[in-house]
């Protein structure tokens, strides 16, 4: 007789699951973390997948489908104002989890004085006390004056931390020269470097106009933020992006024109990503 094979640790039966070539209904077994098998009721893939599983689910009238990934979440983090998130690991990644997220990267942000690898061995630690889900951070560097700085970062992205964040405003600001520096060690480490682009001096020369006309209403916050702030600096990255070779992420663009200048760059050939935020 045959040797009985080594039952599945999951097998989830009669689901919509979705595959690269469609959706199909029926049977999914997983095995060590890894899909083994899948049966397709219809028999166009490889019929009902048979034997036995350690666990078994029903998921008729469900979907069954690849996790997503969050990859721009603000998670018990401490803001340049000092304020701590309200979301902790705990509560952020069960709620991905309820919203079919199985991974989430959020910030590692550097407080003032600290060491890059002290920053990531808190937030590290903070999700290993809560996290449901898997988990990455996007490494954000606010003190370029701390020591050793740049060496920590090419160890850090030598250990797999291999997303970096910078902000071209707000009071965690770097300057052009900061950026290149940090773009030219990503390039030689092998690491993706996501930015905040706004100009800075457009913001405050606009903000403190606005505040010496007493136009302090909340509605003035977007007056206080121009287009070309974004535009400017969108441009300006991308040209950064296109000079060292490096390839860079713009978080939440917000206008036709900097989503202009992200096209443009990319015709160019220049390495620039971007996501727009709608809400």
């Amino acid at each position: 007789g045959g040797l009985m094979s080594e039952p599945y640790d999951l097998l989830i039966r009669n689901g919509r699951i979705v595959t690269p070539e469609g959706v199909v209904t029926g049977d999914l077994a997983i095995t060590g973390g890894t899909i083994a098998a899948i049966g397709d009721i219809t028999g166009t893939v490889t019929g009902t997948v048979t034997g036995t599983a350690r666990n078994e689910i029903d998921a008729k009238g469900l979907w069954v489908m690849p996790g997503g990934i969050d990859p721009h979440a603000h998670i018990e983090q401490m803001s340049g104002m000092g304020v701590m998130n309200a979301d902790t690991f705990e509560t952020a990644t069960r709620s991905a989890a309820m919203g079919g997220n199985t991974t989430v990267i959020s910030f590692a942000a550097q407080a003032k004085g600290e060491r890059l690898a002290d920053t990531v061995a808190q937030y590290s630690a903070r999700a290993a006390r809560g996290a449901m889900i898997d988990h990455a951070f996007h490494m954000t560097i606010t003190d370029m004056s701390v020591p050793d700085c740049l060496s920590d970062l090419a160890a850090l992205i030598a250990k797999g931390h291999r997303s970096i964040k910078v902000f071209t405003t707000y009071n965690i600001q770097l300057d052009d020269r900061a950026i290149l520096e940090i773009m030219a060690t990503a390039r030689e480490a092998g690491a993706l470097v996501c930015v905040h682009a706004e100009n800075d001096s457009i913001i405050n020369w606009t903000r403190d106009r606005l505040i010496a006309q007493g136009l302090t209403a909340p509605h003035y916050h977007a007056a206080s933020h121009p287009r070309l702030a974004e535009v400017e600096a969108v441009e300006r990255l991308c040209r950064f992006a296109e000079f060292l070779d490096q390839p860079i992420m713009l978080f939440h663009i917000s206008t036709a024109e900097g989503a202009a200048c992200v096209a443009a760059a990319q015709a160019r050939g220049a390495p620039v990503w971007a996501e727009t935020c709608p809400h």
